[in-house]
């Protein structure tokens, strides 16, 4: 059975209704200004992380995000999957560790979560702020066990993307990919942090 369920934020517990392509533009445009190249074909993550390495534009590149997003979290612009919500309020009742590694800032995760009545069921909140790397470096994950102190073969990461699988392979803990949209079904999720075992005890 699980100990510790890292959970990334947009597309696994709720859908963001941020404009992600003003998000790139205005990375983009502070590449350009500061001599970065980057291929404007790529995801916006691997270009955020590559403008992120240049010293000096970790803090610009958060703050992008952080103004972005604020918008939508101050109008409550996002979608919740209720299962995966509910699934959060089970596993805090039985007292697993809780944490969120997210490519959303720290300050907008925190609101969005206080908003829904989650924010006391999180042990560990880490937005792209807290971590110099973001996924699909495993920098967030490594950051939530060291923060819980729970061992990596106790620990599952919850993600819809492939950069979440590799940043949970990094880390060297397990990883369910949840559906894009919101899974309405966590049976196999379940099955995965091992609350039927529970449940057979």
């Amino acid at each position: 059975m699980m100990k510790l369920v890292i959970f990334d934020l947009d597309d696994t517990l709720l859908q963001l209704k941020v404009d992600w392509a003003k998000v790139r533009s205005e990375i983009i445009a502070l590449a350009l200004k500061e001599g970065v190249e980057v291929n404007q074909a790529d995801h916006l993550i691997i270009i955020s992380n590559l403008v992120t390495s240049k010293p000096g534009l970790k803090k610009k590149v958060d703050e992008i995000y952080r103004k972005n997003e604020a918008g939508t979290v101050l109008q409550k612009s996002y979608l919740v999957f209720p299962a995966m919500v509910a699934l959060v309020r089970e596993l805090h009742k039985k007292r697993f560790k809780l944490a969120i590694a997210s490519g959303n800032h720290s300050r907008n995760i925190e609101d969005i979560l206080r908003h829904l009545g989650l924010v006391k069921q999180f042990d560990v909140i880490c937005g792209r702020d807290r971590v110099f790397c973001n996924k699909p470096c495993p920098d967030q994950i490594t950051y939530a066990i060291q923060k819980t102190k729970i061992s990596r073969k106790f620990t599952l990461f919850i993600g819809d993307s492939a950069y979440d699988e590799q940043a949970a392979k990094a880390a060297g803990v397990s990883f369910f990919k949840v559906e894009k949209g919101g899974t309405k079904d966590t049976t196999k999720l379940r099955e995965a942090i091992g609350l039927f075992e529970e449940e057979e005890d």
